[in-house]
């Protein structure tokens, strides 16, 4: 079994514009890098 060396959970990053305007970048995402 490999071993879990970084793991994100439900990753979400907003910017908000000049207009006031909602823009993700990312969006609920989740990824696992294992060793090897």
């Amino acid at each position: 079994m490999s071993r879990v060396m970084l793991e994100v959970k439900d990753l979400t990053t907003k910017y908000i514009t000049r207009f006031k305007e909602d823009v993700y970048a990312v969006d609920h995402v989740s990824l696992k890098v294992e060793e090897g």
